[in-house]
């Protein structure tokens, strides 16, 4: 498991070693996300047996594990972050529900990846809704996911200088 999240937080810029796991993970789920995106653009439309398929299955699979890494690593600090608590501070139950959003958004990534369906597009709809109202709802996890155009993390203020 160390490895793993030392092996992320290399991935995630050196700046990263100063951030919380809960920053490391949204910024590894918005490049994840970014990583994706770009996957669908490109091999979304790719038919079984044709050469655009063959070229992207290698892709599918290695970002299909990143995904599943990302699971292990969102499991990780919900174990970090405890059981809930009724006395407990709301930025605490905040990055709860949000570390459960974003393994939600994960396993979605991980089941829909290459699948088109209804169902995988209507999930992603909801998903898509819920990020954005997390996204209003609080600025900062909103910040902790931003990448500049290279995906290298944007330094937050306070945190990174």
């Amino acid at each position: 498991m160390k490895r793993l999240i030392a092996g992320l937080l290399f991935v995630t810029g050196g700046s990263s070693l100063a951030l919380p796991l809960s920053a490391v993970i949204a910024q590894e789920g918005a490049r994840l996300t970014k990583k994706t995106v770009e996957w669908k653009r490109k091999c979304g439309t790719a038919e079984d047996g044709n050469k655009l398929w063959y070229d992207c299955q290698p892709k599918l699979v290695e970002l299909s594990g990143e995904w599943g890494k990302f699971v292990v690593m969102i499991n990780e600090e919900l174990k970090g972050i405890g059981k809930p608590a009724a006395n407990e501070d709301k930025l605490i139950t905040d990055r709860r529900r949000l570390m459960q959003f974003e393994l939600r958004y994960a396993v979605h990534n991980i089941t829909c990846l290459g699948v088109d369906t209804a169902e995988c597009s209507d999930e992603e709809a909801r998903l898509t809704d819920e990020g954005k109202a997390w996204s209003n709802d609080l600025a900062w996890w909103a910040g902790l996911r931003q990448l500049d155009s290279h995906g290298k993390s944007i330094p937050l203020k306070g945190v990174d200088n």
